[in-house]
């Protein structure tokens, strides 16, 4: 369980770091020399617009179904906590299992969403890897990613083929 909370705090932790440095002081600070060189009210407002829209972009907020999964993320995040925090009687033990298959299901769906092609093509691809390379330091997320992908194989069952029976020499088979 503690190793689900570790997972969940470092994902949450590497998000707030991206959102913060990379993206809202990043985008700050050019904000901030532009407004220096600006002459007008008009230009200033052009300017902040153009900021909120880096915002929007490099956070990810305009693809829909990015921002559905890092906003169920979240929840799944506080769910966990509450219920750790509240955990006085036995029977939460299924819900907590719930919430952390949940969450094994939304970050590998996440991973597998950032690592598409598609997105990996777009004008957000410089963004797109300073926030993977922030997750997937030393591979954590790729193999928390296969991890849940090998977990829900392992959920489907697989008839064993029929193992024979091992004979150990100097004893007798009855």
């Amino acid at each position: 369980m503690w190793h689900v909370r570790e997972h969940m705090a470092f994902l949450v932790r590497n998000l707030q770091f991206y959102i913060q440095v990379d993206v809202i002081e990043f985008q700050w600070n050019i904000l901030q020399s532009h407004i220096q060189e600006s002459h007008d009210f008009t230009e200033l407002v052009g300017l902040h617009q153009q900021y909120l829209s880096a915002l929007i972009s490099q956070t990810f907020l305009d693809i829909d179904f990015v921002s559905r999964i890092l906003d169920s993320i979240m929840k799944l995040c506080l769910q966990f906590c509450w219920n750790i925090e509240n955990q006085d009687n036995c029977s939460n033990t299924s819900e907590l299992e719930h919430i952390i298959e949940e969450f094994n299901k939304k970050s590998s769906s996440l991973s597998t969403i950032l690592c598409n092609s598609r997105l990996a093509g777009s004008q957000r691809a410089p963004f797109l890897r300073r926030f993977l390379l922030r997750l997937n330091l030393n591979s954590i997320f790729e193999v928390m990613r296969i991890c849940v992908v090998y977990i829900e194989c392992r959920r489907i069952p697989v008839p064993l083929p029929h193992q024979p029976q091992v004979v150990r020499l100097g004893t007798e088979n009855t």
